[in-house]
């Protein structure tokens, strides 16, 4: 499972993978930035590449 939680409002949305977090945002027509983790996992994606 991946957990997208608002920073500010602390709101929670649950799916299998990031775009079906992001689906579950539209649906209820919520767009803010989420930080996102993958249930059980301490990290779950690293944006950018190794120097």
């Amino acid at each position: 499972m991946t957990a997208g939680i608002d920073p500010v409002t602390g709101h929670v949305w649950f799916g299998d993978s990031i775009p079906d977090v992001v689906a579950r945002m539209k649906e209820e027509k919520a767009f803010t930035p989420l930080y996102y983790v993958r249930v059980g996992h301490e990290h779950y994606f690293r944006k950018g590449g190794h120097k």
